[in-house]
């Protein structure tokens, strides 16, 4: 039977090395479009530093990173990491949480909007700077509609951003907490906050960095869900770093599994589970479904 899967990332012999450190050694992986890939391993393994590398935190010593789109394929060790996020559409969340904490949730979500809502006001500024002429024209009153249109852009798109982020709060379910500040949530819900921002970027590939990083178990679960449905109802992929395994095994298609820099095994959950160097290096048994 022909493989019909698309990869949406290709990592190509990737080696990042620090002075005479060697923190990632030739590892090559593929993720798949519309699927959750996990990549674990213990602490140091080069995990983060590889996220680093995929959104332009470092640039690679060698290596390809390249990101399949419809109509292009970007390398992005070859961008810069502001256009990784922007024109790439590859967005990351971090292991330590980033909101910004006095902010209400709505606009530390209109936050992931700021550079399309600039160039909206781009247009009304566009507007003003050209009314005062049709003012002075008598005849002028096309020109003046034109204007009113360019001015009443920003305004719709204002709009727009609004209604998106108040559907990702709603996904998350924390619609009704809109108007408080983000530093009013718990930890769980900053969590969740954390991704429903990203998601509001439209992201092809969206990179987390340890979502599940002190969750109590029913966090997790909610976690879990949320991640499902991203994945199932929103054609967004998801590169995921994650220590607990009942978040990795229980909602990834597929698994890259590193240790001192190197991929030691790769393959679905259930493979990854009975691989003896996997439990040798890091999960120390075998696990079973929780």
């Amino acid at each position: 039977m022909m493989n019909t899967k698309t990869p949406i990332l290709d990592v190509e012999h990737l080696t990042m090395r620090f002075g005479g450190l060697t923190a990632i050694d030739d590892v090559s992986l593929t993720a798949v479009k519309g699927e959750i890939t996990a990549i674990i391993g213990p602490n140091g393994a080069g995990k983060t530093t590889l996220f680093n590398c995929l959104t332009g935190f470092y640039k690679p010593t060698i290596g390809r990173l390249s990101l399949h789109q419809p109509a292009k394929t970007f390398l992005l060790e070859r961008m810069e990491g502001f256009k990784i996020a922007r024109i790439a559409k590859v967005i990351r969340t971090f292991q330590n949480i980033r909101l910004f904490p006095a902010m209400t949730l709505l606009e530390n979500m209109m936050v992931s909007q700021h550079t399309a809502l600039m160039k909206a006001s781009g247009f009304s500024l566009l507007a003003l700077l050209s009314s005062s002429n049709a003012l002075k024209d008598k005849n002028g009153f096309y020109q003046k509609w034109q204007d009113f249109l360019k001015l009443s852009f920003y305004a719709n798109k204002e709009c727009q951003a609004i209604d998106k982020c108040c559907f990702w709060l709603n996904q998350v379910g924390l619609l009704e907490r809109a108007d408080e500040p983000a530093s009013s949530l718990p930890y769980g819900a900053q969590r969740r906050l954390e991704i429903a921002r990203a998601m509001c970027a439209d992201p092809t590939l969206l990179c987390l960095d340890e979502p599940a990083a002190g969750l109590n178990p029913k966090e997790s679960a909610e976690l879990n869900h949320l991640l499902l449905e991203i994945k199932n109802n929103h054609a967004t992929s998801i590169l995921l770093i994650e220590h607990d395994m009942s978040v990795v095994m229980n909602i990834s298609d597929h698994l890259v599994v590193l240790n001192y820099g190197k991929k030691i095994a790769e393959g679905t959950p259930e493979d990854i589970q009975k691989n003896p160097t996997v439990i040798e290096a890091y999960l120390g048994h075998t696990l079973h479904d929780e």
